[in-house]
């Protein structure tokens, strides 16, 4: 019976552990991004071709190509980050970046909920990685 409760104890524990965390962004900081995953694949061909700036303040932010940029507004709580308003800039991009930047758009829709670890903003759909960025 004690063991029983005891084990209760620690798995209520961890559960608010991984729940209850709330994301520490760093305000208008740039972090870089590390992989676009498509499909469930990772894209490694992107890395620091493109990086994310969150402003914590104004709930906004802009994630930069090396030729254009996409502007947003997102929405956070404990548990989900939504991105808001996805508008792209009429710059216009070299063909080998335009599918970066349509990657990019597409996975910013997606995404519902965010975890911070370390160094890293890990941006997440309930069951599969979307974007990784690097501080």
């Amino acid at each position: 019976m004690k063991l029983r409760v005891v084990f209760l104890f620690f798995f209520f524990i961890k559960l608010n552990f991984f729940y209850g965390q709330t994301a520490k962004i760093k305000c208008c900081k740039n972090y870089n991004l590390k992989a676009v995953f498509i499909g469930g694949q990772k894209n490694t061909m992107s890395v620091n071709k493109s990086y994310i700036n969150l402003n914590t303040k104004t709930k906004s932010g802009k994630c930069y190509t090396s030729c254009n940029f996409i502007e947003f507004k997102y929405k956070s709580s404990k548990r989900l980050f939504n991105f808001l308003d996805i508008i792209p800039g009429n710059l216009p991009c070299p063909d080998n970046l335009i599918g970066l930047e349509e990657d990019l758009k597409e996975n910013l829709k997606k995404v519902n909920s965010i975890k911070v670890i370390k160094k890293q903003l890990i941006f997440f759909t309930n069951t599969d990685t979307l974007l990784i960025f690097n501080e």
